[in-house]
């Protein structure tokens, strides 16, 4: 399939997302007015309580939003059934954000928080899909295992944190569970943090760095064959003579030797990049 139709396709798939995530932001505020109206009524602590549990509901979705397109410069979709399961993926973690704010910032019902645990869970085990999707995808091989164990943390601290809330003995249980504000209040400043924590892991890494994009593409424009055509007959820099009594030989082909430094980096770079994870 030509180059120009793939992108294509990926873009379009990055369009149809950003309007889902629209719409997750402009529901989400919607029923964050709703809420501020009626406890404003009640209440400066609920008002405030709630106020509180919707900037770190909000805070993750946001978070979420630029990670995502954060990672979706690096690992562009394409046209295969890896990239076609990260799309998917890419939407049920774009729906899973909207419930646990929606059911968070509750007023009419009471707030449910195992649904709100086990979005939070799955959102986390989808991230963990994405980065294997991902790397095997562009390197063939399963990530690194520090994409895999933040997930695994944050999903175990919630539920920790939920026994040592739900479990105390002496306590009403159903009371707790029809009244969980106080929990809710813990869970979104929790969210928060991670949300600031892992966004600024990402803007220091990837952000504050420039991209190596166009190291790829300076890359291709060196080869023999001309722009966009790598040559796979070019020694890898492991193979080449190392030291300086090899100088000469190296000067002799410093577009074979540039070449491939400059792929070996980019590969080396990308593969690092799998270590980050949402």
């Amino acid at each position: 399939m030509q180059p120009e139709i793939v992108q294509a396709v990926g873009e379009r798939w990055v369009w149809i997302l950003d309007i889902v995530f629209g719409s997750v932001i402009g529901f989400g505020f919607q029923k964050l007015e709703e809420g501020l109206r009626l406890t404003a009524k009640s209440s400066v602590s609920a008002f405030m309580k709630h106020l509180f549990m919707a900037a770190g509901f909000l805070g993750f979705v946001i978070y979420d939003i630029g990670v995502y397109h954060i990672l979706i410069k690096n690992f562009p979709y394409d046209v295969s059934s890896l990239s076609a399961a990260r799309y998917v993926l890419d939407l049920i973690m774009a729906f899973l954000p909207m419930v646990i704010r929606v059911r968070g910032l509750s007023i009419d019902g009471g707030k449910p928080v195992f649904e709100i645990l086990i979005a939070l869970g799955l959102w986390h085990i989808a991230a963990m899909c994405w980065h294997f999707a991902a790397s095997m995808q562009r390197n063939g091989v399963m990530p690194d295992v520090n994409t895999f164990s933040p997930h695994v943390a944050f999903i175990a601290m919630y539920w920790l944190t939920f026994a040592l809330w739900y479990f105390p003995n002496g306590e009403d249980r159903q009371s707790k569970l029809a009244e969980p504000t106080g929990f809710l209040v813990f869970l979104a400043a929790a969210l928060l943090l991670i949300s600031i924590w892992r966004s600024h892991q990402m803007i220091q890494k990837f952000v504050s760095e420039p991209t190596h994009d166009h190291t790829r593409q300076a890359s291709l424009s060196m080869t023999p064959d001309g722009p966009g055509q790598p040559d796979d007959s070019l020694p890898s820099i492991s193979s080449l003579p190392q030291g300086p009594a090899h100088c000469g030989k190296h000067a002799a082909v410093p577009g074979m030797n540039l070449h491939r430094l400059l792929l070996d980096l980019d590969t080396g770079l990308k593969g690092e990049f799998l270590a980050y994870s949402r």
